[in-house]
């Protein structure tokens, strides 16, 4: 391929629902070379629904468990 085809390239856009019809996505030509983000990507989606939100309370007592072994070790 020569170079300044290449070097003209996109690359390939990140999925967008269409305006039109929501349950689909945009069709490609209408994005290709269109600035996009991943916040309509699958795999990220998917990944985003598994994560579980952890309370506070249990971060915070494993930064003072943490400290508290620290400082013990400190102290031999």
């Amino acid at each position: 391929m020569p170079i300044d085809i290449f070097q003209n390239l996109y690359f390939l856009s990140n999925p967008v629902p269409s305006q039109d019809n929501l349950d689909h996505y945009e069709q490609f030509v209408n994005l290709y070379g269109k600035l996009t983000t991943e916040q309509f990507c699958p795999s990220l989606i998917n990944e985003k629904s598994k994560t579980e939100p952890v309370s506070s309370n249990i971060l915070i007592s494993a930064k003072i468990k943490d400290y508290i072994r620290w400082k013990n070790t400190m102290s031999l």
